[in-house]
């Protein structure tokens, strides 16, 4: 038996971080539905027992937060620079103006 859904991506997840590298993985949503997303990846949080890595996704262009247990056939892609509304500061921003209204965006 292989290691969980999601170790693995952990470690490539977090060296495109430090790269500053796009990635390119599947995705299965709380309901089991898959898709398939592209993201700028800017952070990684623990949460007691779940990983999750918040970044820009290029499919819905906002910020969105993954768990990393629900990544699954993650490719490292191609590199990129700080755009103007899409840096780890300005993810914090939102997420800070999302909690304080209760607009918290989960995927």
């Amino acid at each position: 038996m292989g290691p969980p859904l999601g170790v693995v991506a952990l470690g490539t997840l977090r060296g495109a971080i430090r790269d500053r590298r796009r990635v390119r993985f599947r995705y299965r949503v709380r309901n089991g539905k898959e898709s398939s997303r592209e993201v700028r990846p800017l952070a990684l949080a623990f949460w007691g027992r779940i990983w999750s890595m918040g970044g820009w996704c290029e499919l819905q262009q906002d910020f969105r937060n993954f768990r990393v247990d629900r990544v699954s056939d993650v490719t490292v892609t191609s590199t990129f620079a700080d755009e103007p509304a899409k840096t780890l500061d300005d993810f914090i921003r939102a997420a800070v103006a999302s909690a304080a209204h209760g607009e918290a965006k989960t995927t």
